[in-house]
């Protein structure tokens, strides 16, 4: 049998920095309560917020209050609240969410993101805003990579020359051209 290898550097949530941190064994003995200018670290990503509730054994956090996320200068996510799971690079953020890159944003209330795919979704309706359209329907996708956004349920595609509505649709937020699937 060949040994396990030895964690690296981004396989564990970094704390960089909190006003404040308490341990209170006898309310949540498995976390520590971070308040004030919190800042975790995860690989690639920086996540910011007022308050949260670090799992280090977990390699996970709850983020609450201005809740925020950045990789590099291309990715922004915005939210009330944030639930990350460093060991499958998982996010649910909720209410008052945001997701901005270099050309568009993307409202909705509650969100999911992959890391490891670049995969994002949301299912309780959402709004995508780019220079040109503004996409609203009840689920979506995004994929970072790629750039495809796939609408489904109550599409509404509205720009400044037409209204375009269907059940389903592919958008490709660079070039702006929309698909219709059905």
């Amino acid at each position: 049998l060949e040994p396990a290898p030895e964690p690296s550097d981004t396989d564990f949530v970094y704390l960089l920095n909190a006003d404040e941190i308490r341990f209170e064994e006898y309310l949540n003995p498995d976390a520590q309560r971070l308040i004030g200018n919190v800042i975790f670290r995860h690989d690639s990503m920086y996540m910011y917020c007022d308050s949260a509730l670090f799992y280090q054994k977990k390699n996970a956090f709850n983020a609450y209050h201005n809740v925020r996320a950045e990789q590099g200068d291309t990715l922004f996510l915005y939210g009330d609240s944030l639930f990350y799971d460093g060991n499958t690079k998982f996010l649910r953020v909720r209410d008052n969410v945001r997701i901005e890159n270099r050309t568009m944003v993307l409202l909705t209330d509650s969100l999911n993101y992959d890391r490891n795919t670049g995969l994002g979704w949301f299912f309780d309706g959402g709004t995508l805003l780019d220079e040109d359209n503004t996409l609203i329907s009840e689920y979506g996708q995004f994929d970072t990579g790629t750039k495809l956004a796939f609408f489904q349920d109550g599409v509404s595609l509205e720009s400044p020359d037409y209204t375009l509505t269907s059940d389903t649709l592919l958008y490709h937020t660079d070039s702006h051209m929309a698909f219709l699937i059905s």
